[in-house]
C-alpha cells in the first residue's frame, strides 16, 4: 500500500487532517486555525505548519504590517486532498448516525421518522 504510506506520510497525526479542514475553504491567520483546531498547543500548530509547508501542503505569506500579519493556504496539492477529506468527513458521519441508530437510505437523503434529537441535529444529520 505505497499510495496510503505516502499519504500518511503527509497527513498522518492527530492534528494535520483538522488544520487541512480548517484551512479547506480560505486562508487563515495563526490564531484563527488554533481557534478552530480545539486542543493544539501553538508549539505543535506551528510544528505541523511548517511540515505543511515543508511538503507543499501549504504556504505562508507575511504582509509587511504593523501588527504583522501571516496566512496560511493550502497549495494546489493540499487543495487535492479536500475531496479525500470530505469522503472522510462522509464516512464519519455514517458511521456516527449509524451508532446512534440513525437510518440514513443509501442515497443519501435523511429518514425523516420523528424530529431528530438535539444531538443528532447537530451532527448535520437532520
Amino acid at each position: 500500500m505505497p499510495g496510503i504510506d505516502a499519504t500518511l506520510e503527509l497527513i498522518g497525526g492527530k492534528w494535520k487532517i483538522q488544520i487541512l479542514w480548517c484551512l479547506k475553504s480560505k486562508p487563515k491567520r495563526f490564531s484563527e486555525i488554533k481557534e478552530e483546531v480545539a486542543g493544539i498547543t501553538q508549539k505543535m500548530l506551528t510544528q505541523q505548519l511548517k511540515e505543511f509547508i515543508r511538503d507543499g501542503i501549504a504556504t505562508r505569506k507575511s504582509y509587511p504590517e504593523i501588527p504583522p500579519r501571516v496566512e496560511y493556504k493550502l497549495t494546489d496539492m493540499g487543495k487535492s486532498l479536500i475531496p479525500v477529506l470530505e469522503a472522510l468527513n462522509k464516512w464519519g458521519e455514517m458511521h456516527l448516525a449509524k451508532k446512534m441508530g440513525i437510518e440514513i437510505p443509501a442515497s443519501g437523503s435523511k429518514s425523516k421518522k420523528a424530529p431528530a434529537p438535539p444531538a443528532q441535529q447537530q451532527l448535520g444529520l437532520f
